[in-house]
């Protein structure tokens, strides 16, 4: 659970993943959706098992001791690329939400502020904190996703009326390249809380069979509710906000509150996956790591 808590950004939350990287396949994005799953539940497995092997407590060490010399810097360079952007989009969205919910001057810094500390609290406080936070989190997106494709509607498109061309309608090898890329993109913000259970003595098969499950049934239930609807929804920027629109208020505070918590975790995962000294840690996740 906090994997896949690490692994589902505010984007996705918000249905923008769901939208760009699956449903604008049609048929396809089912096939592209188990492909990615089964991609995510393999990658996770395969950092436990190299951490295993060389001893690396973070993906900066995971890289700089794999074969290969200017490979393993270039590789640090981009994953320290991904970081820089995964959490400066992650800190934005707070940063939005804070503007958006918070009757108070400097909402925007107020969000982004209470968002930097609470991932920090789950990052460092503790490998229990983060199991207990992923958990909710998930459980909380399943219950969203799944009200939406049972309740969400969105009867008329607000503004300028406009028809949609799915260019890559069932085109199942474009299916699955966005569903080999998201794979990729959800394994790189991961990537530290898999570091830590592989520390704690998680075993690569089982923790790649149930993350790849659990995302497989947060990416089907977000691909269900989204096809449902007319295609033009997936032209929004925010179409799972724009579904939960017909609940008024509660679908207002609903999304932002899903919205608000998959950023918090998505951070907590890029702080993770960062160097820390000892210090920094927890006696316990210290002790799990050696």
């Amino acid at each position: 659970m906090a994997v896949c808590a690490a692994a589902v950004s505010a984007d996705f939350a918000a249905g923008r993943e769901t939208s760009a990287f699956y449903s604008q396949m049609a048929g396809a994005s089912w096939l592209g959706i188990a492909f990615s799953a089964l991609l995510f539940g393999g990658l996770v497995a395969l950092i436990v098992l190299l951490a295993r092997r060389s001893g690396a407590r973070d993906l900066f060490s995971l890289l700089r001791r794999s074969p290969g010399g200017a490979l393993g810097r270039i590789g640090r360079a981009l994953y320290l690329g991904i970081l820089l952007l995964a959490g400066g989009s992650l800190i934005c969205a707070a940063g939005r939400l804070g503007a958006l919910t918070l009757p108070l001057r400097h909402a925007y810094a107020f969000g982004v502020a209470a968002a930097l500390l609470l991932a920090a609290w789950l990052a460092l406080g503790g490998a229990g904190g983060m199991r207990i936070a992923g958990a909710g989190f998930v459980a909380l997106l399943a219950l969203y996703e799944a009200a939406l494709a049972r309740f969400g509607r969105l009867d008329e498109l607000p503004g300028m009326q406009f028809v949609l061309e799915l260019k890559l309608a069932d085109n199942l090898p474009a299916a699955l390249l966005f569903g080999a890329l998201h794979a990729a993109m959800c394994a790189s913000l991961c990537a530290g809380v898999v570091l830590r259970a592989a520390g704690e003595g998680a075993r690569p098969a089982a923790l790649g069979l149930w993350s790849g499950s659990v995302f497989f049934l947060l990416t089907a239930a977000g691909n269900a509710a989204l096809r449902a609807q007319a295609g033009e929804l997936l032209a929004l920027e925010v179409p799972f906000v724009a579904l939960a629109s017909g609940w008024g208020a509660a679908g207002f505070w609903s999304s932002a509150a899903v919205i608000y918590l998959a950023a918090v975790t998505s951070l907590a995962g890029l702080i993770c996956a960062l160097p820390l000294p000892d210090w920094m840690l927890n006696s316990k996740i210290s002790r799990g790591l050696h």
